[in-house]
């Protein structure tokens, strides 16, 4: 078992690695996703090359992104997803509507995601 649930469960946290961000359930259908194998129990190791620390940290990476193109990189060699940044920005309120889900985050990670006043 390479996974860092396994090789890394025991670690104290460190400035570079404060908490292992994991994916505890598969996509929610939509047309995006095709063609994506079940990311649950995946840890988030990347996003466009910039390691990711903690959730608050992928949220606010997720959230700064620029470029088109956003590839999410697993640890352990599970596999990288690459997502349209435009079309999942254009498609949240439809799968979160589709799938019943009534806030998009909790309220600490959308406090994250909202910009900050004066960007």
């Amino acid at each position: 078992m390479k996974s860092p649930l396994v090789t890394r469960a025991f670690d104290t946290p460190t400035p570079d690695l404060e908490e292992l961000v994991i994916i505890s359930s598969p996509f929610f259908p939509h047309k995006l996703a095709n063609g994506y194998s079940n990311p649950t129990g995946s840890v988030v190791s990347s996003v466009n090359g910039t390691g990711i620390k903690s959730l608050a940290h992928l949220v606010t990476v997720l959230r700064d992104l620029k470029d088109p193109l956003s590839p999410l990189n697993s640890a352990a060699g599970e596999g990288i997803t690459v997502f349209s940044r435009t079309a999942l920005v254009a498609a949240t309120d439809e799968i979160l509507t589709d799938n019943g889900v009534r806030a998009q985050g909790s309220p600490d990670m959308m406090a994250v995601w909202q910009p900050k006043a004066g960007n």
